[in-house]
């Protein structure tokens, strides 16, 4: 007659369950595992009783020891989880359609920054061909600060993103 332990250590998914059970698998769910590897062949199925009193007394694993194994590893299929998440958010076409709406309006944000420049130098220039006395020419002066002020808030933009 064959012990639990026996029946683990002559199985021939023996390294594989025992992978299971220091990976802090449930019995339960390892004991599932089997009777899907071999539906039709019973002599290869192990109870979970078996696997649990396997785990405990030869491996060791009970207590605060399997709680923190479990623990972990269950910290590491959600984070596998969220990155698998993450990875299909970034390949959906509804990502790529915002990110090009973004995309699109920066631009157009840089195009009327860039206008509003161009207005304000056609004007110096204009006001250049004319015989006009600049430190006292309140629109120019105002021109000047507009464009100086775009242009701090436009850096301030860019660096920020």
């Amino acid at each position: 007659m064959s012990t639990y332990g026996d029946k683990v250590l002559c199985h021939p998914d023996k390294d594989e369950i025992m992978s299971r059970l220091l990976g802090g698998e449930a019995v339960l769910a390892c004991a599932d595992w089997l009777k899907v590897k071999y539906p039709g062949n019973r002599r290869r199925w192990i109870s979970y009783l078996t696997l649990q009193r396997y785990r405990q007394e030869h491996l060791k694993l009970q207590g605060q020891v399997l709680k923190d194994i479990q623990s972990s590893k269950r910290e590491l299929t959600t984070e596998r989880v969220h990155e698998q998440r993450e990875v299909a958010l970034r390949e959906s076409p509804a990502y790529e359609a915002a990110k090009m709406e973004v995309v699109k309006d920066i631009l157009n944000r840089d195009t009327l920054i860039l206008d509003l420049k161009d207005k304000i130098f056609e004007r110096i220039r204009l006001l250049e061909n004319e015989d006009v006395n600049y430190k006292n020419d309140s629109v120019i002066v105002e021109y000047i600060s507009q464009l100086r002020q775009l242009m701090v808030d436009y850096h301030k933009m860019v660096v920020d993103m």
